[in-house]
């Protein structure tokens, strides 16, 4: 699989604990869109660069006031998790075909928080073949394996992941023609005495060399539909046309 399923985001897992701590939790603002419509597909050669991605994820303009962009914090080694999710699921990594990578700021806003990536791919055998492995019946189960592990690891010795489940559901979820699966992830965690729970809302879109996602997650008050369906339309309208 590629650099694509990545449910939740770990480094701000300690973040996000200290401020449920102070704060209550707030709901994003934003204004109720319409109904998305079908998308067309244009394509470009050669493909997608990291600035040309850079403009097709989550953009300061796609949110309402109140929400504050933070430097995104990319794993170290972004390309491990796929190839032990591909492990997982007996399939191939697409990694090796990898183009370029492009990451949002993480916009904060109270105890929520929205990030995304986009990767381009030299062939168009990739998407479908990400596409397929991240929608079949298998593939929640090896979600859940891979980021548990990696949740375990990045709490240290002061935090203990106490549950962790995924759901993924293929289709678009009733959002934009590009939509392949929304997964949706909870963990239940202790961090120095205290047990939060963090929410995560995982959104995949395709084009026939990118993929991207986009990640809701909170801890207590989730992110307003209003705001994730203008976030969606945004970037599926990106996505859409950049390849």
């Amino acid at each position: 699989m590629s650099l694509l399923p990545r449910l939740t985001i770990p480094h701000l897992l300690v973040g996000l604990a200290g401020v449920a701590l102070l704060a209550s939790g707030c709901s994003g603002g934003g204004n109720k869109v319409g109904s998305p419509t079908t998308l067309p597909v244009a394509t470009t050669v050669p493909p997608p660069g990291r600035v040309q991605l850079a403009m097709i994820v989550v953009q300061p303009s796609d949110l309402p006031t109140g929400w504050t962009a933070t430097p995104a914090k990319p794993a170290p080694n972004p390309e491990a998790e796929p190839k032990a999710f591909a492990q997982c699921m007996g399939t191939t990594s697409s990694a090796a075909d990898l183009v370029a990578i492009a990451y949002s700021p993480d916009y904060v806003h109270g105890t929520q928080v929205v990030s995304s990536s986009a990767t381009s791919f030299r062939t168009r055998a990739d998407v479908p073949a990400d596409t397929a492995t991240l929608t079949s019946a298998k593939a929640a189960s090896c979600l859940e394996e891979v980021d548990k592990a990696r949740l375990g690891a990045e709490l240290g010795a002061g935090g203990v992941v106490k549950s962790y489940s995924v759901k993924v559901t293929p289709g678009t979820g009733g959002g934009a023609a590009n939509i392949v699966a929304i997964a949706t992830a909870t963990a239940t965690y202790s961090e120095n005495g205290h047990s939060l729970t963090l929410n995560d809302e995982t959104v995949y879109l395709v084009a026939p060399r990118i993929e991207a996602r986009i990640d809701f997650s909170s801890v207590g008050t989730t992110v307003s539909d209003a705001t994730r369906l203008a976030v969606e339309n945004q970037v599926a309208q990106r996505v859409a046309f950049g390849s």
